[in-house]
């Protein structure tokens, strides 16, 4: 039953079920990093409807861009989920909202003929834009290796 306060008519809602329905939001990468550096950022791309999130952007990492003699994918994919860090126009992302998927399997490094680590496929670190309001926007993602080396991207994208 609305009631008015002032000049504003305010309507209280109440819902035990409720679908909220979105328009469909387009999103486009406008520039990127990537093609200036290794590549440890194979793709960019985004979901109205992800598995986690409605409206998420992955970056499909390459586990073997950051491989280091000793890692294993287990240990590797580990270390990229504990190192990761991800701002949207200067926010740091949450780690409630960024989720890692890859398929496991596990491919061994060998080196004149010995096993030296292993890694596993691409790795997607998907993340919720929901929140973002549509205009332009920048992303870095930083990843640290076991070694303490830093891999980081930047990127434009817009929400039209």
């Amino acid at each position: 039953m609305p009631y008015r306060r002032g000049f504003v008519e305010v309507v209280l809602l109440l819902c035990v079920s409720c679908t909220v329905v979105v328009p469909k939001r387009e999103v486009t990468i406008l520039s990127s990093d990537l093609n200036q550096r290794s590549l440890f950022i194979e793709e960019i791309t985004y979901q109205l409807e992800g598995p986690f999130f409605a409206e998420e952007m992955c970056l499909a990492i390459s586990p073997l861009a950051i491989w280091e003699s000793g890692d294993t994918a287990t240990q590797l994919r580990d270390q990229i989920a504990s190192s990761t860090n991800i701002t949207i126009d200067g926010e740091l992302i949450s780690s409630n909202r960024i989720s890692y998927r890859s398929r496991p399997i596990e491919i061994s490094v060998i080196e004149d003929g010995q096993v030296v680590g292993s890694h596993g496929g691409t790795l997607n670190i998907c993340f919720s834009v929901a929140h973002l309001r549509s205009g332009d926007h920048t992303g870095h993602i930083q990843i640290t290796a076991s070694s303490g080396r830093e891999f980081s991207d930047n990127w434009e994208f817009a929400i039209e």
